[in-house]
């Protein structure tokens, strides 16, 4: 079933974006609201999504140095780029990593002095917050995907 209204917005004004289709072959549609939001459409299932991210996905298994060395230097750029939107200096700003694997953001937004909870609905052992649907809408200054 696809989207009525935008995710983000509660707009109307939905077109089509791209269509793709994926390795377990699902066919989708890319979104795009007048909002700029793009999504995918119709929302994929949990059960189709845990096709994707079950324990053989790559990124829960890869703990070479490369990878390693690859997201720390992600999380720097990223980072750079958070810093530059939110200049607030007077205040502790807090982070939602959402899909946040093993918490490597969240975990380095902490040591950068941002409140940070990581949720990952198919790795909840090393997410830091459990419940998601908890979080008071205007509790969240920033959140990552």
């Amino acid at each position: 079933m696809s989207a009525q209204l935008c995710y983000l917005c509660n707009s109307s004004n939905i077109s089509l974006y791209k269509n793709f289709q994926c390795e377990f072959k699902h066919k989708y549609t890319l979104s795009i609201c007048e909002c700029s939001f793009v999504f995918i459409d119709p929302k994929p299932s949990v059960n189709q999504l845990s096709n994707y991210y079950n324990s053989h996905y790559k990124p829960h298994n890869n703990k070479n140095i490369f990878y390693k060395t690859s997201r720390h230097l992600t999380f720097l750029w990223k980072y750079k780029i958070i810093k530059n939107l939110f200049k607030s200096e007077n205040s502790t700003l807090t982070n939602l990593d959402v899909g946040s694997g093993d918490g490597f953001f969240s975990n380095q937004m902490l040591l950068n002095k941002w409140n940070s909870y990581s949720y990952d609905y198919f790795n909840k052992n090393d997410s830091n917050y459990k419940d998601i649907d908890k979080f008071k809408d205007s509790s969240i200054d920033l959140i990552t995907l």
